[in-house]
């Protein structure tokens, strides 16, 4: 076993000159026994958690721990999920943990914990992916870590703040590495991260796509991180046959008590340093000659009267 680790170790510091690196984390029945709760099979490059009870686990982990600091997230690629709550939890050496949630899956998802910028990432002792109630089962194809990268000054992104409507053309000449905040503001009773939705539902225009769906955090000002690449298939999906192309940012509140408030507060990208974009060099997207859109989410020329949305914001032309 100690072999084992050894070489996963040695795998973790091999970092490529890649601007941004990947590197696998084994996927071995042994190594991630680590759990509880839970029966680990492997077959053809997929590893089958079958829960045996209640909130069980599959662990990997480092004796020594590893420093992750060169890091920036770990990156999980589930083919399914058929539990209604799960987490993923990264423990450091202190016994401290960072958390990431996320719900059923039917189809193939890359689930993401982000730790950039975490002092704690030079320990890491453990890696679990944790289920939920009635004996889930968990299918996961790969789980890799990705290197943590340099970035320009943070850009601000328009959006309809009421609607959640976010037009493609915002968010479409970012590069895949860039770093993207969700920010939600959550107020109300204490939340727990078992209930409610910080960051809601993020999806295709025509809704036929998922390109987010996790719960709340922390309580607080909760900040859900992605990259450009993995909203890219609902970014490019086609617009509804009434609008355009962009992306549905959904709010519910689920869980908790009446009084609960859940607000969609910012959108921020990062590009990485040295990429060129055409508005690298602005720091809000779309400040001049705005588009606009009915509420319908349909472009409209300024000659439109009524009721528009330019920027985020509405107003309305006579």
């Amino acid at each position: 076993m100690k072999k084992f680790f050894t070489l996963i170790a040695m795998a973790l510091m091999a970092v490529s000159a890649n601007a941004q690196a990947e590197t696998d984390i084994a996927l071995d029945a042994a190594a991630w026994s680590w759990g509880w709760n839970s029966s680990v099979a492997v077959d053809e490059g997929v590893m089958t958690v079958t829960l045996t009870g209640d909130y069980g686990a599959a662990g990997t982990g480092w004796d020594p721990v590893q420093d992750w600091s060169g890091y920036a997230k770990i990156c999980v690629v589930f083919e399914s999920y058929t539990g209604g709550w799960g987490q993923l939890v990264l423990k450091f050496s202190d016994d401290t943990e960072i958390t990431q949630s996320f719900g059923e899956m039917t189809s193939q998802k890359t689930i993401t914990l982000d730790f950039e910028g975490n002092a704690k990432a030079t320990g890491v002792r453990q890696f679990s992916i944790q289920g939920g109630t009635s004996n889930p089962v968990i299918k996961v194809s790969r789980v890799y870590l990705v290197e943590k990268l340099e970035y320009q000054e943070p850009v601000s992104v328009n959006f309809d703040a009421e609607s959640g409507f976010i037009p493609a053309e915002n968010l479409t000449s970012f590069t895949d590495a860039a770093k993207v905040e969700f920010t939600v503001n959550a107020t109300g009773e204490t939340l727990s991260k078992y209930y409610g939705w910080g960051i809601g539902k993020i999806e295709s225009a025509n809704a036929a796509i998922d390109a987010l769906d996790y719960a709340l955090k922390n309580e607080g000002d909760n900040v859900y991180v992605t990259t450009i690449k993995e909203l890219r298939p609902a970014l490019e999906a086609d617009a509804p046959e009434n609008g355009v192309k962009g992306l549905n940012w959904v709010m519910w509140g689920q869980g908790g008590s009446e009084g609960n408030v859940f607000v969609r507060k910012s959108i921020t990208v990062y590009e990485v340093k040295g990429a060129s974009t055409a508005i690298s060099a602005v720091k809000t997207v779309n400040t001049q000659n705005a588009v606009r859109y009915n509420l319908a989410g349909q472009k409209v020329d300024a000659a439109y009267k009524g009721v528009v949305i330019e920027n985020g914001k509405k107003f309305v032309v006579k």
